[in-house]
């Protein structure tokens, strides 16, 4: 990684681009854009499959209905997760009926071994964790792999799995983190096993501050702020140091970081 450019992560693939969490879309952010690395969801489909979308239910990006865990992958395979997809509001719908799917976590483990991956567990059910980091395992992805989820049940239970890879925060853990800082200041716990994921719209508190990234850093924990869209927010952060990026357009910071330099 450069001194001046964090890692590029794409949000759910290149979403901005293409219909979210979908193979396309990650292909599409590791190549023409370059990504350093791709960030995704993933859920447990009826027959105990990890699969890859970000809500519990299909309404919001795919043409099927109800929740995601009473259909199995077969079942969540036959939908269209292009139905939805309407970059600009413009109700153009771009990539209905084109074949787009509902991947499982392995096919992408399998198409990206190498690639840096983030996955986030979103199903609180605690046989995911253990599912997904078995096949992370299967796929020699250790270490090329971010484990991690916002819910604090689902983060501690990948801690207790004692997870073969890097683990990213909940937002109960963030707040556990800013309440270290404030009591240990100077001399910070080193926990390197973890990755601080951070909103980048935060207000209060401001989790953009520079002691507080410096702080981090002082534990050995890595930066990452989701989700950033804007040029100038992207150059704030890496002035700062955060060490990733997280964009719904992953090739914007790349190019907002370079015509900076």
């Amino acid at each position: 990684m450069s001194s001046k450019i964090p890692w590029v992560i794409g949000h759910r693939g290149a979403s901005a681009l293409l219909p979210e969490n979908t193979l396309e879309s990650f292909r599409l952010a590791f190549g023409e854009h370059a990504a350093d690395m791709i960030e995704f969801d993933v859920h447990l489909s009826a027959d105990g499959v990890p699969v890859v979308i970000h809500d519990e239910t299909l309404e919001r990006t795919t043409d099927g209905q109800g929740p995601v865990v009473d259909r199995t992958l077969a079942e969540l395979q036959k939908f269209d997760a292009g139905f939805r997809f309407d970059p600009g509001g413009l109700a153009s719908f771009p990539c209905r009926g084109k074949g787009i799917r509902i991947p499982s976590l392995e096919e992408v483990l399998r198409e990206f071994q190498g690639r840096r991956l983030a996955v986030e567990i979103k199903a609180t059910d605690p046989s995911l964790v253990a599912k997904v980091l078995q096949l992370i395992k299967t796929y020699g992805a250790e270490k090329n792999c971010i484990v991690g989820s916002l819910e604090d049940t689902v983060f501690q239970n990948i801690l207790r799995a004692d997870a073969p890879t890097r683990v990213f925060t909940s937002k109960k853990a963030v707040f556990r983190l800013l309440a270290e800082s404030f009591f240990h200041p100077l001399n910070p716990r080193k926990t390197p096993k973890l990755v601080a994921s951070l909103p980048a719209e935060s207000r209060f508190p401001d989790l953009k501050k520079k002691n507080w990234i410096d702080w981090l850093h002082r534990k050995d924990i890595e930066v990452y702020y989701w989700t950033v869209n804007d040029p100038e927010k992207m150059r704030l952060l890496a002035d700062r140091k955060a060490d990733g990026i997280m964009s719904d357009n992953p090739g914007l910071i790349r190019k907002s970081l370079l015509q900076a330099s």
